[in-house]
């Protein structure tokens, strides 16, 4: 689902468990209600998605149906009720962490390619073209991603063991990362976005159960942890203090 784009959009997703039946609907939620007003060329659950304009959308990956995983790059327009295949990335996936960039590219870190979760990074950019980053330092899926000043948060997510509580910091310009401080309680599925300095949690599952709660998260007081990743997974008691 999109925010950022009023009113607001919803792209694809499956109308049973196990990826079945996956959409490929563009739909708009406004004060006159719901209706669709598009469709992509691939349906799809789980892509990652970015606005371009008030009119245009990027849309990357997800999957078609139960273990088929999606790499294509697709443009919608609202508007004009088109869209066009741009291109691939060099992976396979859906259930990733994505934000859009100052720079008016798409982040896209981790997901899913049908077997396990995954540590790929790449961003993408307006016009279909690719660019592999740095990987995680470990898979990951089910996590949230937000941008600020240059570096991407992500908070929680899914290593293929365990619900996760690590906060992962990548620096876009130095394409490195760093584990911090780790959340109040593990968290993945969940949404996250920016308003102001800080950086908003609402909703997801905690391992057992579906989550009520909203964090709010100031950048400036997440605390850099000086270790290996290895020794982090066991760590997952330090809390963040908000």
């Amino acid at each position: 689902m999109l925010r950022s784009l009023p009113p607001i959009v919803v792209l694809g997703g499956c109308r049973l468990m196990r990826e079945r039946e996956a959409y490929e609907s563009v739909e708009i939620l406004d004060k006159n209600g719901a209706r669709i007003v598009n469709q992509m060329k691939e349906k799809r659950r789980g892509p990652a998605v970015m606005a371009i304009s008030r009119n245009e959308l990027l849309v990357v990956g997800g999957c078609s149906q139960e273990g088929v995983h999606l790499r294509s790059i697709e443009k919608l327009n609202l508007d004009t009720k088109k869209s066009e295949i741009l291109g691939e990335i060099g992976h396979n996936f859906s259930c990733a962490a994505f934000c859009p960039l100052q720079d008016g590219r798409l982040f896209i870190a981790g997901g899913y390619d049908g077997i396990s979760s995954i540590s790929n990074v790449c961003v993408v950019s307006q016009d279909g073209k690719f660019e592999n980053f740095e990987p995680l330092p470990s898979e990951l899926k089910n996590s949230a991603a937000v941008e600020v000043d240059g570096k991407v948060y992500l908070f929680g997510g899914w290593d293929g063991r365990r619900t996760l509580q690590s906060i992962v910091i990548y620096n876009i310009e130095g394409q490195k990362w760093d584990v911090c401080a780790g959340l109040k309680e593990p968290i993945e599925c969940h949404s996250a976005t920016k308003i102001g300095r800080g950086i908003y949690i609402i909703g997801g599952f905690l391992g057992l159960r579906l989550a009520h709660l909203r964090l709010h998260i100031d950048p400036s007081r997440i605390f850099k942890l000086h270790f290996g990743f290895d020794r982090y997974s066991s760590a997952f008691t330090i809390h963040l203090l908000i």
